[in-house]
């Protein structure tokens, strides 16, 4: 028994170091925008793919970066993603200290909820649906009616911690602060997002050196109940445990074994590429350093 113990704490040493190397070869590569995004929902300034992936919600991301303005494209064609989007909106988070926590977000598309309410009510009367709980499958709405329905509505943002900003509500339609977002339902039923906002309104320059922590998170909407948990997903170790397999955070990786180490969300985005993932809607979170042009 004495030397079971004594052997476990070098089994989580390893296991532990092989998951925090898997997670930094996968960090993202900063990315520099050769010519200014417009935030107007078409990619066409984006590589072809984007290069980051959410297992969680169903959707790739990418972001860049010039001189001047920080840029955050998203895309998903999953139908529960989108309808959660158009509802509650996409926050997309910036800590200029490294840090996983939500000091400074942006949140597109912010709807009022009496317009959220009227447009669900007059889906369940054209449908024929008296209940106001959650719906089953069946009567969740199609992403491109409920699109055509809302955009109209989707002029504003929700915005926290923008430097010469108060919190609250602004107008990304008319950009008169410089900050700007848009979305669009292409033809081929994939929903994309752009972001802009100035380096000036997180309090810094294209010369910051330090690593950002960027976090990405889909807001479950609270009028239909999309299937998806909320956001704001905590960073760190979220506890250790036995059992089976080593989970590594975000990454989706793991270690099979009859010792298993829980690390919760220690871990960031990862590369396009493979599967697997929850479901749940916790906020992703990646770490990087600001692009240069010489890069």
């Amino acid at each position: 028994m004495r030397r079971l113990i004594c052997f476990l704490p070098g089994i989580f040493l390893v296991l532990l170091t092989a998951t925090v190397y898997a997670q930094k070869e996968e960090l993202p590569l900063p990315g520099w925008a050769t010519t200014p995004v417009t935030a107007d929902g078409d990619l066409a300034e984006w590589p072809t793919s984007l290069r980051y992936i959410d297992d969680q919600n169903r959707l790739t991301y990418d972001i860049f970066n010039d001189g001047e303005n920080l840029y955050l494209a998203v895309s998903t064609t999953d139908e529960i993603t989108q309808v959660n989007i158009l509802r509650g909106g996409l926050t997309f988070a910036v800590n200029i200290k490294g840090k996983r926590k939500e000091t400074t977000s942006v949140t597109y598309p912010q709807i009022a909820g009496s317009v959220l309410f009227a447009q669900r009510r007059n889906s369940n009367q054209a449908n024929g649906n008296s209940r106001y709980g959650r719906p089953s499958a069946a009567e969740r709405p199609v992403p491109a009616d409920l699109y055509r329905e809302l955009r109209p509505h989707m002029n504003n943002a929700g915005i926290i911690g923008i430097t010469g900003l108060s919190d609250g509500t602004i107008d990304v339609a008319q950009r008169k602060t410089g900050i700007a977002a848009e979305t669009t339902l292409t033809e081929g039923d994939s929903l994309n997002l752009e972001f802009v906002i100035p380096l000036s309104k997180l309090g810094i320059t294209a010369g910051y050196a330090k690593d950002i922590a960027y976090g990405i998170a889909v807001n479950e909407s609270n009028i239909d109940g999309g299937g998806r948990s909320g956001r704001r997903g905590g960073g760190g170790i979220s506890g250790v445990g036995f059992g089976l397999g080593v989970g590594g955070g975000s990454y989706g990786s793991g270690i099979g074994g009859g010792i298993g180490i829980d690390l919760g969300s220690i871990g960031g985005g990862r590369r396009n590429g493979g599967g697997g993932g929850g479901r749940g809607g916790e906020m992703l979170w990646v770490k990087q350093k600001l692009a240069k042009g010489d890069q």
